[in-house]
């Protein structure tokens, strides 16, 4: 069996760290050829295994060309090397094929709440659109569609009538703590520290913050929140905390190296995360690992994910965000470690990558 691992636009975050886990855990199998289409920056850095490349274009990893690539390239592709099924981590559905494991990892598509939608600009609008309207094009035409939360299997099979789901949960692989990298600002900064991790981005609700923020500096609380944006992409809402006067409550960290996630989790009291939708969030999971208690919004993606681990508040409401801040501070000892005891089951629950990859080749061996 020739199988294609399909991969051309998982450049960075959570689909880069996917494909180059698939790289290092992927086993030979006597009777499957295993191909790969990745971005051309990833081809450097995977490691050397049994798995023959295709390389192509790296104009065909722009969103735009996307119709020439599915329409022509791909299909010139799957004939060339005669492709019996496609693990599909690609952003949309291979047109056409029906033999595919499309891997989905995008929430929008069953989100209709029109919140999602606000301060979004028209270009982001528009990319989103054309991305809906591909997957539901094909999505009954596809052998088995990857869910990786029973929330994305519930919402999916319900919008879209569906029954070819399975859901196989994303390992987590968590950074190791290293006690030997501490983060100035966390190590000089007093009082109760809550770290969001996170991109800057309209669905991950940043903007509350500032109302919550002005809320802990009336209230003369020694809360501070930490966050870890890109300054540039950042910009205008960084510029917004030193306008209002919020610096000393709201500190931005900077992009984290891998090896300083685990610091800063460990350096800090509590993780808060007040995101209007999440894919899978494996942020939670690392909050989990190292039992940091997390404040989270109350929303099915973040219920799912931590079940009795976390506390919800509204994240559209500031006063609900700082009562559960308060909550937690004067949490009792014993509820407390309930409920990071819950996280550590939930951890416990998720396989590894052999495990997900022997799924993968499972499912593809099912004879219809």
């Amino acid at each position: 069996m020739n199988i294609l691992i399909h991969a051309p636009t998982s450049k960075e975050g959570g689909g880069k760290y996917i494909i180059e886990n698939v790289f290092k855990n992927i086993a030979y199998e006597i009777s499957t050829n295993f191909f790969a289409i990745i971005p051309s920056k990833l081809i450097k850095i995977i490691p050397d295994t049994h798995v023959n490349i295709i390389k192509i274009p790296s104009v065909y990893e722009k969103w735009w060309s996307a119709p020439i690539y599915y329409n022509l390239i791909l299909k010139r592709i799957i004939k060339k090397y005669k492709i019996d099924c496609i693990w599909n981590f690609g952003d949309v559905i291979v047109p056409c094929f029906y033999n595919q494991l499309y891997y989905f990892d995008w929430a929008f598509l069953v989100y209709d709440e029109s919140y999602l939608w606000k301060n979004v600009s028209s270009k982001i609008r528009f990319k989103r659109k054309i991305k809906i309207r591909q997957i539901e094009k094909n999505i009954k035409e596809i052998r088995y569609c990857i869910v990786q939360t029973d929330n994305m299997f519930v919402r999916l099979s319900d919008k879209y009538k569906v029954n070819n789901i399975i859901k196989i949960p994303t390992p987590v692989l968590l950074p190791e703590y290293n006690f030997r990298i501490q983060l100035k600002l966390l190590l000089e900064s007093s009082g109760i520290k809550f770290l969001f991790i996170s991109t800057f981005a309209s669905h991950k609700n940043h903007f509350i913050l500032l109302k919550l923020a002005s809320l802990i500096k009336n209230q003369n609380l020694s809360y501070k929140i930490f966050l870890t944006l890109d300054s540039n992409d950042a910009a205008s809402f960084l510029d917004e905390i030193k306008l209002g006067g919020l610096s000393d409550v709201i500190i931005n960290l900077g992009v984290l190296e891998r090896g300083e996630v685990a610091s800063a989790i460990k350096q800090c009291d509590y993780l808060i995360i007040p995101s209007l939708l999440e894919s899978y969030g494996i942020v939670f999971y690392e909050g989990m690992k190292f039992e940091k208690l997390i404040l989270t919004s109350d929303m099915d993606f973040a219920r799912d994910a931590c079940g009795e681990s976390a506390l919800y508040f509204d994240p559209f409401v500031e006063d609900s965000i700082m009562d559960k801040m308060k909550e937690a501070v004067n949490l009792p000892e014993a509820v407390k470690k309930y409920m990071l005891v819950q996280g550590l089951k939930r951890l416990k629950s998720i396989p590894d990558w052999p495990q997900f990859i022997n799924e993968f080749i499972n499912i593809t061996q099912i004879n219809d």
